[in-house]
């Protein structure tokens, strides 16, 4: 969904054509605990007409609140060693509340509040968890010292998948490291191979070796070509996975100088499984320019889809 909204609904509401003055009244005149309560009366009054049988109906036409089709234990096994990995490697392993704070993803990233099912109660569901990662580090942060943390949450996105058979909810595996610029890229050199490694090894555990590393040039600060160079630098140096180093023009300002993916092979051909990259999110929450923040995101759920499809095509072998 795009940034504009089709204000006529606005207008016919309110009763006037030139100005909406209904939203006008909520957004501006009734402060936040005004407007819950009165969303919430709302709400009782609404569904207190339906009946059990209205409820299945609903149900049955809400693709949001359907099931996954994952096989569940083959994906909380890799939900598990996931999480035992990333302990194993430093890293804090958190359960997140299913619930954000209300702008916890269109506040700090480019992502638009349409985009994310806000709830009531100053409140959304989880939609992205190196989001709520960063605002839980930011409020408990010991500016001074590396911080490093992991969770495996589902996450809700409203926009229908162009992938047929994927499912609005999806779980996913979610780094976050944060810490104080420790001068010549060493924060960024450092946290990108304990991310990339740490993926790398989690899925060499699954059977699907990684490929290749690619970094990706993301011209929006102004040092983004040395900060990623010196990142494959390092990381060629380090490990022996191939890595890429890919300019790119093309707007974005999600990451930060540096964007990367992971890639493994499945069926002769190439998938990328894992994204992140650097981002200035601790930066905004503690206002100081010398936080650094990265991030990764890992698609567990995808994952479970692949493994389980190779699974299937051996046992026919």
């Amino acid at each position: 969904m795009s940034g504009k909204t089709d204000n006529n609904w606005i207008q016919r509401l309110a009763g006037e054509e030139s100005t909406p003055a209904l939203i006008d009244f909520l957004v501006n005149k009734l402060n936040g605990s005004s407007l819950n309560s009165l969303l919430l009366e709302v709400f009782y009054q609404r569904l207190k007409q339906e009946t059990p049988a209205d409820l299945l109906r609903r149900y049955k036409n809400n693709r949001l609140a359907q099931p996954s089709g994952a096989d569940i234990l083959r994906l909380k096994r890799l939900e598990m060693n996931f999480l035992e990995m990333a302990a194993l490697n430093g890293m804090k392993p958190v359960e997140l509340s299913t619930a954000a704070a209300a702008g916890t993803c269109s506040l700090m990233a480019p992502v638009h509040q349409h985009k994310i099912l806000t709830a009531l109660r100053q409140t959304e569901v989880l939609a992205d968890a190196t989001n709520s990662m960063a605002l839980h580090d930011a409020s408990i942060a010991q500016r001074k010292e590396m911080r490093h943390y992991a969770t495996a949450a589902r996450l809700l996105r409203t926009p229908l998948s162009p992938v047929k058979g994927h499912s609005p909810h999806f779980l996913a595996g979610c780094l976050l490291s944060a810490g104080p610029d420790q001068g010549d890229f060493i924060f960024e050199k450092q946290t990108l191979l304990l991310h990339l490694q740490l993926l790398a090894d989690f899925l060499k555990q699954t059977g699907n070796p990684v490929t290749r590393f690619r970094l990706i040039i993301r011209n929006n600060i102004d040092h983004a070509e040395r900060l990623t160079k010196a990142c494959a630098d390092f990381m060629a140096t380090s490990q022996s996975t191939p890595v890429d180093l890919i300019s790119s023009n093309s707007p974005h300002d999600y990451y930060k100088g540096c964007q990367f993916k992971v890639c493994i092979a499945v069926d002769e051909n190439e998938i990328e499984i894992a994204d992140g990259g650097f981002t200035d999110w601790s930066a905004l929450l503690l206002q100081d320019k010398k936080q650094r923040t990265l991030i990764s995101g890992l698609g567990l759920e995808y994952l479970c889809h692949l493994t389980a499809q190779d699974a299937q095509r051996k046992s026919h072998i």
